[in-house]
């Protein structure tokens, strides 16, 4: 990190500026307190404070090879204390050699500039200190904001990390009763066995393909939908019926991707695999200027249903909206005789 005055010209001005405002208030003291001359207060004042300035400006190598942490501060304290020392050191002999070589003949001034050394040497080791903790302040800041940037894409990518995790969770055996499915259409019905290969293969490939997109249009999303029905509609067959009533107007509303599938999962699941009569799955669309709503509802017997079971395809579909909209009021079930509805509020973020 270079010094941060000079590595732009209007602080480098501002900086000079400072100390220009400190010898002019410099000259008035002089004038007023000690009785020096306007031109010998002044000059006085001026190559005073232009010392000053360039100790300022070389306090910077020093500030940023050490640091305040509790392990190094004494190592620090000894290397201000030591590099103090030399910079006021040298500025004192300098500004006492060019003021006497100017003003030689001045006895008066030679006198007061005799008599000043010591309190001009306690002034500027006030401003070392008064710049360098400065300096300290502006790395600190620094390395916050550069803290809270790192914190922030860490977030992002466990954020991303954890999204990719929730929706590659597709269950397994979703694809091994699938692929049994198939093996015994192979010997009944070739060409159902086709088909169903033909949907799993769509479903599939988006259900894991590459998506830049953290939303997809709402058609999109129920083609795939569509596609997933059909295969389990062979396993199932007049035991599932389905049910989707979405308006047109809602197609382009945004979605994330395999969001409802858990959910038509999971009605299966407990509507229909686990009961002996036929279940109707019913997937309902609304859309609204700010939100789209989604509800899949199904029926169930509560005799053929444990109760201790839970939906984690439903919890990873909360996690997932949380995640993604930050709330995790957007997911609604209703439980009730004979039915189970999941309502989803999706916003339409611009």
């Amino acid at each position: 990190m270079s010094n941060p005055i000079t590595q732009n010209i209007r602080y480098l001005a501002s900086y000079f500026s400072i100390w220009l405002v400190f010898a002019l208030v410099q000259t008035v003291v002089f004038y007023y307190a000690f009785s020096i001359e306007w031109i010998n207060g002044s000059v006085d004042a001026f190559v005073f404070n232009l010392l000053l300035s360039f100790i300022g400006l070389a306090i910077w190598p020093l500030v940023s090879f050490s640091s305040l942490g509790g392990a190094q501060l004494l190592n620090t304290l000894i290397t201000h204390i030591a590099g103090a020392a030399v910079l006021i050191g040298l500025s004192m002999y300098a500004f006492y050699n060019v003021m006497g070589f100017v003003f030689a003949k001045n006895e008066a001034y030679i006198g007061f500039l005799e008599s000043s050394l010591f309190w001009r040497s306690a002034l500027a080791a006030i401003a070392y200190m008064l710049i360098a903790l400065n300096y300290y302040v502006i790395i600190y800041n620094e390395e916050f904001k550069i803290r809270k940037i790192q914190e922030s894409e860490l977030k992002q990518s466990l954020k991303e990390a954890e999204l990719d995790m929730l929706k590659s969770q597709l269950n397994p055996h979703f694809i091994f009763n699938s692929l049994n499915s198939i093996s015994s259409l192979t010997l009944t019905n070739p060409e159902k066995a086709q088909e169903m290969v033909i949907s799993l293969s769509e479903f599939l490939r988006y259900s894991i393909k590459p998506n830049e997109d953290k939303s997809i249009p709402l058609k999109m999303e129920l083609d795939a939908i569509n596609q997933f029905i059909s295969i389990e509609k062979v396993r199932f067959g007049d035991r599932l019926k389905v049910e989707i009533n979405c308006d047109n107007s809602c197609n382009n509303k945004l979605v994330p991707p395999l969001i409802i599938q858990p959910l038509i999962e999971n009605a299966i699941k407990y509507g229909v695999h686990e009961s002996l009569k036929a279940a109707v799955v019913q997937i309902d669309c609304s859309c609204y200027q700010d939100t789209l709503e989604i509800t899949v509802q199904n029926s169930y017997d509560m005799e053929s249903v444990s109760s201790s079971k839970s939906g984690i395809g439903l919890k990873n579909v909360a996690n997932r909206l949380a995640l993604i909209y930050g709330s995790r009021d957007l997911m609604k079930i209703t439980k009730e005789k004979n039915s189970f509805r999941v309502k989803l509020i999706i916003p339409q973020i611009a």
